[in-house]
């Protein structure tokens, strides 16, 4: 997706808090009370919804920017080089022309 550091939280913050309530990432799908969370599963794979819209909303939200998950160790892998706008994590390798992974 090509997202800079503060995106990239944003994202991972929206897909933690709609998986936590229940709610697909995707659509407006959301369990039943008490429901087991297989149900959700089975629609995202079924409906291919594993990923928001690039264009969703929830980045302009600023409530993700606070975690979902006290010291959540994901977002500590995003930090990458976050001055230069990249949001490369710390683990990306140079592919073979040099350049960061994404």
């Amino acid at each position: 997706w090509g997202l800079d550091f503060y995106r990239s939280v944003k994202l991972v913050n929206f897909i933690r808090w709609r998986v936590a309530s229940g709610s697909c990432v995707r659509c407006d799908f959301a369990l039943a009370a008490g429901a087991d969370g297989a149900v959700l599963t089975a629609h995202m794979q079924t409906s291919g919804h594993f990923e928001p819209p690039a264009d969703g909303p929830f980045f302009q939200d600023a409530r993700f920017f606070v975690p979902i998950v006290p010291d959540d160790p994901l977002l500590g892998v995003l930090d990458g080089d976050a001055s230069e706008g990249e949001g490369v994590a710390d683990t990306a390798q140079p592919s073979s022309s040099g350049t960061s992974l994404q």
